[in-house]
């Protein structure tokens, strides 16, 4: 089974643009993909996406860690 870190999961929401579309195409709940975008978000002490609402919008911080990935 292979690994996912929470940049490969932030890399998949941002291509899905959405948390659920994402979750079915890497096959883990829901759950898991806020979880590891919590991680990264805590680990960078950045807000990656605007929260609320099932449409998925990247703050200004997680434009710009899209970018330099």
């Amino acid at each position: 089974m292979e690994t996912l870190s929470p940049i490969d999961i932030f890399v998949t929401v941002v291509k899905e643009q959405s948390f659920a579309s994402a979750a079915e195409r890497l096959g883990i709940s829901l759950q898991l993909i806020d979880d590891y975008i919590s991680e990264l978000e805590d680990f960078l002490g950045l807000s990656l996406f605007h929260k609320g609402g099932e449409d998925v919008a990247l703050t200004q911080d997680g434009i710009g860690y899209y970018v330099a990935l």
